[in-house]
């Protein structure tokens, strides 16, 4: 394309109008999509000049002040006159023109000068305001008039010419000179040109290719200057050819600035150059992908001549359309059909601008082939050395093959991979699970694929192979501790919490008992929650202070009093928590419920003895310290939250409680065993003592008989279950009666009682343990009270791990049967052991054997047997000692069959 410069861009829209328009419809359109909130060219207060001639007196027309006070994109703003002068003058309220007021008089003499404030407003609500001070002068030059937009049109790689119409300047000096200033669209800094210029043409240089450009200017004359004009259109720098290197040179900025207006005009021919961009990184062989290309200004063409020129191999093009209906930048569609790099070009000469310029140079950009990877999600952060696990494999793309393949390549350490799934249709996710099988951290890794043709390939369906193998680990989880559910601070009176490990722990009540640490009182009691060894319940007796618990680190599991998993792993982290003593409580009153009572001696009386404590306002007090004591009748006191039958927590002539939120303390009454008067005396510090009062009448019969705890209970044939058998006596109101014989009878499966008779205690229970029979099946227990039906518990006798190892060598005749052709070490029973466990192995020919006992340190603690032996299979019991007699702690130990066959083990928890 030609240009001519000066005055370039009158000459080339007259010589090519039709481009011009669009180019000019463009901007507006631009430029109205943005809504820019206003910005006043001339900052925040400006000035303008108004002659005094003739304005001495009224005025009968309206004389324009100067140039309009103009906001930038001021096109839908509406202005506004305000301020303290803003009744003498008016304004154009599309415009900013500030103008005469017919009628009013301008006396220098009088007021020389005014102020006002000029608002402008856009219809989405946003406003800019300018101070405005009008002077009167006698004979003045105004600045400039408003800046037109400059345009912009790329050159090089690295330079812009800039063209520009000159400013109104009627009545006003002359224009000496232009300033420029650019940015880029990335930033909102600009950048001014050193020097001004004149005529209407500069062209900017040393800007960075394949670069969007916005400019400003503004026009100078002797009296000042105009403002900054709007923001151009934006326009991109032209793309550094492929292979070269395009910097800008050390020389910037500089200026190629047009000759005078008498003078011959330079031609300037501007290349039509044409570049790719916004493509992606890389595809995947199938799936369509975009990309635009770009040219350095509007070409004569369609969306079909376009798709028919470009070249493409390893693709085809689907689709080609123009953005935003600007003929200069394209979108192109590409779907690629195999595993090659993509290649798109533009021949050179195959398109041309309205004025027939041709593309000067061809373009071409290549879009390799993505890599098939792979990568593990959903790792966890730990696994607890036995517990199944499930992680994820992502591919990022679908793959061809199967479960059983993906298994094959896969590699696990430190565990046994259990399952591989499909997760979706597509093949592009699996789920795998893995068990790990102790303390060791697992990993898990997916070589690389070499050929598709191998064992345990991973590849694409189109033949794409992992080009990448990929791994993960999970660590084992460190077992921790922590205390939960702490008060926030205590009032002198018992109180509890919970310690709370990671996952279960091998040890027993008095062992972590031991290892628990309180300084301010004294651990009451510690209570492992319902079959959980992970979750305990600490109670402690405070003494009037600050109460410190802790438990201590483990550093070995061979260590005295050692915190301890089942399999070995200490406690790693020191777990310690403070509740602060914060007073004993004194409430101003006390009222009390469930006075006045009678029931039968030796049950409890139906309703609790209640107290409220309240403050002078009679406001309800919580956290204030009551004490029960029987003082006549021989009754017992019970806690009133004991509400698992299971455990039993002894009655008490005393008993001390704290008032909850609703300012109550309770406790429940069991009478005593002879007809009378049972009292019971409250205290509070700092008031009377309270007394209650109840009558015991002469004592009921039992009435009923109900099992509360233990029933249908399973557990390994010849050991303890883990629940007692516990009954409920009550008489015929509901009321549980102490003191009442309660007998305890196997009837089926030859079980052992910890007792056989029992009495109730004061909540009306009675209790006893059961050790099942050693055949397999029903055990059954009878609970019975004199004149009552009796009640039965049953419990099932299940085979043990060691029964099930000698079931796979015999019959029921005793004879051998399908045996094993090599070594098997059964799993000891029981396990975990206290005092001592069996261990059971099988020999498939006569041999030397060594069975012996060691450490997760290495150590060995114990040989069972050394020397030859016959084959068959063989039992023998250990007491948990080591080769000196002595007792190992808790903990857990490896037992070991070596034989000429090999080495077989076999993990041990002893528990202490």
């Amino acid at each position: 394309m030609t240009k001519r410069v000066p005055a370039i861009h009158d000459q080339v829209c007259a010589f090519f109008l039709f481009a011009c328009l669009a180019a000019l419809a463009v901007s507006v359109f631009a430029e109205n999509a943005h809504a820019h909130p206003p910005v006043f060219n001339e900052g925040t207060s400006t000035a303008r000049n108004l002659l005094e001639t003739f304005l001495a007196l009224p005025t009968y027309s309206e004389t324009f002040i100067g140039d309009r006070v103009a906001a930038n994109h001021n096109g839908g703003f509406t202005y506004r006159l305000e301020g303290a002068d803003a009744d003498k003058f008016t304004i154009t309220t599309s415009t900013g023109q500030i103008k005469t007021k017919v009628g009013e008089r301008y006396d220098y003499e009088a007021d020389p000068s005014f102020e006002v404030t000029v608002t402008a407003g856009h219809g989405n609500g946003s406003t800019a305001t300018i101070a405005v001070t009008i002077n009167l002068i006698n004979n003045t030059n105004e600045s400039p008039g408003y800046m037109p937009t400059p345009t912009i049109a790329a050159t090089d790689v690295t330079s812009l010419l800039v063209s520009w119409q000159t400013p109104h300047i009627e009545g006003s000096p002359e224009i000496t000179r232009y300033d420029l200033r650019y940015r880029p669209i990335t930033s909102e800094s600009w950048t001014d040109v050193p020097g001004g210029v004149t005529g209407t043409s500069a062209e900017i240089t040393c800007l960075a290719p394949d670069t969007y450009y916005k400019v400003q200017m503004q026009a100078y004359n002797e009296d000042g200057a105009s403002g900054w004009s709007g923001e151009s259109n934006p326009r991109s720098t032209l793309t550094c050819p492929p292979l070269q290197t395009c910097l800008p040179s050390q020389s910037c900025l500089s200026f190629a600035t047009a000759t005078s207006a008498t003078s011959e005009p330079e031609i300037i021919t501007v290349p039509l150059t044409a570049h790719f961009r916004d493509m992606p990184a890389e595809h995947d062989g199938s799936t369509a992908f975009t990309l635009r290309l770009v040219f350095s200004e509007p070409i004569r063409t369609t969306e079909a001549a376009i798709q028919q020129v470009l070249m493409v191999t390893g693709g085809t093009v689907t689709n080609a359309r123009q953005v935003d209906n600007l003929s200069d930048l394209w979108e192109i569609t590409i779907t690629p059909n195999g595993n090659d790099d993509v290649r798109i070009s533009l021949p050179r000469d195959t398109v041309h601008t309205f004025d027939f310029q041709t593309l000067s140079r061809g373009v071409a950009v290549s879009i390799p082939r993505a890599p098939l990877t792979a990568r593990f999600e959903s790792v966890p952060e730990g696994h607890d050395g036995s517990t199944e696990f499930a992680v994820q494999l992502a591919f990022s793309e679908p793959i061809e093959t199967t479960e059983a393949a993906i298994q094959q390549a896969l590699m696990v350490t430190a565990g046994m991979m259990n399952s591989v799934q499909k997760v979706d249709s597509s093949s592009k996710l699996w789920e795998i699970t893995i068990t790990p099988n102790g303390n060791d951290d697992v990993h898990i890794s997916l070589p690389q694929t070499t050929s598709c043709d191998a064992d345990g390939a991973v590849c694409t369906a189109d033949g794409w192979i992992l080009a990448k193998g990929v791994a993960a680990s999970v660590a084992r989880a460190p077992l921790t501790a922590s205390f939960e559910n702490v008060p926030t601070g205590h009032y002198g009176i018992p109180f509890t919490l919970q310690l709370v490990f990671s996952e279960p722990i091998g040890i027993t009540a008095p062992t972590l008992e031991r290892a628990l640490t309180v300084t301010g009182d004294s651990l009451h009691s510690l209570l492992r929650m319902k079959g959980r060894s992970n979750l305990w319940e600490v109670e402690i007796q405070p003494n009037g202070s600050d109460v410190h618990i802790s438990l201590p680190q483990t550093t070995s599991c061979d260590a005295e009093d050692a915190v301890c998993t089942q399999d070995g792993l200490a406690l790693q982290n020191d777990a310690q928590t403070i509740i602060p003593f914060t007073g004993y409580l004194m409430p101003h009153s006390l009222a009390k419920s469930g006075d006045d009572q009678a029931g039968p001696a030796n049950t409890q009386l139906a309703e609790p003895l209640v107290v409220l404590a309240s403050d002078k306002e009679g406001t309800a007090m919580a956290g204030v310290i009551v004490t029960f004591t029987v003082t006549a009748g021989g009754g017992m006191l019970s806690a009133t939250t004991d509400t698992n039958p299971c455990i039993f927590k002894s009655s008490k002539s005393s008993i001390t409680a704290i008032t909850d939120a609703n300012g109550q303390a309770t406790t429940r009454l069991t009478l005593g065993s002879n007809p009378g008067t049972n009292t019971v005396a409250v205290s509070v510090s700092g008031l009377e003592p309270e007394t209650f009062t109840a009558t015991a009448t002469e004592q009921a019969i039992p009435h009923s008989l109900a099992t509360v705890c233990g029933e249908d209970q399973e557990g390994t044939a010849g050991q303890r279950l883990a629940e007692p058998l516990v009954v409920l006596v009550s008489d015929e109101n509901g009321a549980a009666m102490a003191g009442v014989a309660v007998s305890f009878t196997v009837t089926a499966g030859e079980g052992i009682l910890t007792t056989t008779t029992d009495t109730t205690n004061a909540t009306g229970r009675a209790r006893t343990w059961l050790t099942l029979g050693s055949e397999l099946g029903t055990n059954t227990v009878e609970a019975t009270v004199e004149g009552l039906a009796p009640v039965t518990f049953t419990a099932t006798g299940q085979e043990s791990p060691l029964a099930s190892f000698f079931d796979a060598f015999q019959n029921g005749s005793g004879k051998l049967i399908a045996l094993p052709d090599s070594p098997q070490l059964a799993q000891n029973a029981p396990n975990p052991f206290n005092s001592q466990t069996v261990l059971a192995y099988f020999l498939p020919a006569a041999g030397p054997v060594r069975l012996e006992v060691f450490s997760l340190t290495g150590q060995r603690v114990a040989v069972l047997r050394h020397g030859p032996q016959q084959a068959g299979y063989h039992q023998l019991r250990w007491n948990g000692r080591d080769r000196e007699g002595r007792f190992l702690a808790s903990g857990l130990y490896l037992c070991r069959l070596v034989t000429d066959e090999g080495i077989l083990t076999r993990k041990l928890t002893l528990l202490r």
